[in-house]
């Protein structure tokens, strides 16, 4: 796959459900974990796919366990 082709739609994906659900909503999750995982594929491992994963992380943090199904 040509990852650098998806990068960007990926990143209006988030960008559109952070304008839709806020930037801490759970709907952000797939979207977050998606570019993440597209940067990790393109070897660019770091600072911004670890910020990435973190975030979602912390939004599913706040997600009571009962509630999760991600």
């Amino acid at each position: 796959a040509d990852y650098a082709n998806v990068e960007p739609l990926l990143r209006r994906d988030l960008s559109i459900r952070e304008k839709r659900w806020g930037t801490k909503s759970v709907s952000l999750v797939p979207a977050l974990r998606n570019l993440a995982n597209c940067l990790i594929l393109q070897g660019r491992v770091g600072n911004e796919s670890d910020s990435l994963m973190a975030r979602a992380e912390a939004i599913l943090a706040e997600v009571p366990p009962e509630q999760r199904k991600i």
